[in-house]
Formats: C-alpha cells, structure tokens, sequence
C-alpha cells in the first residue's frame, strides 16, 4: 500500500453474510492499533468482507514499518471469529500534503 491513497481491502471469511452481526477491521503498526473500521465501514456480501481506507487512514502509517491487519467478527450466534495478524508493505508518499 502507498500512504496516501485509498486502498480497498478484501477479506474472504469462514461464513456467509447473513451469520454476520458485527465486524471490526483493526489497522496496526508496531503491534499497536491505529484505527478500527466497524460493520457500518464495510461492505459484506456472501463470504467478502471489504473495507476501503480514506487518504487520511493511509497517512497514518509508516512507511518504515510493515502494516498490520486482523479482521473480527461476531456471528449471529454470538461466536467470535478472528483471523490472525497478517502484515503487509506500506510504501513512501514523498508530499503529505492537499493534492491540487
């Protein structure tokens, strides 16, 4: 991911959209939590879960550090669902600034 853009994020889960309540997509670095995005943030059709990220999310990592990411999710019967930590390469943005 480049810092800066509008990333959109793409989970394949374990169960189907009706069974899901709620979700939580937790962004980290450094195992420390950056910002969640909820239910209401994502789009869940079948077995996708897909979240995209603002240009200000993106900024919020950096690009010295591997990104973390882990998905949550409460069933309709109440059992919790996650999936392990997975890391991915955040990339420099040379101007932090307002595109004009």
């Amino acid at each position: 991911m480049i810092r800066g853009t509008t990333p959109t994020h793409y989970f394949t889960v374990p169960c189907k959209a009706q069974n899901i309540s709620k979700v939580n997509v937790l962004y980290g670095q450094d195992d420390k939590l950056l910002f969640k995005k909820k239910t209401s943030d994502c789009t869940i059709e079948d077995e996708l879960v897909t979240v995209k990220l603002s240009r200000n999310e993106s900024l919020m990592f950096n690009h010295k550090l591997p990104a973390q990411v882990q998905i949550v999710i409460k069933q309709t019967n109440d059992d919790i669902l996650e999936s392990i930590v997975q890391t991915f390469g955040v990339d420099k943005l040379l101007d932090d600034g307002v595109i004009e």
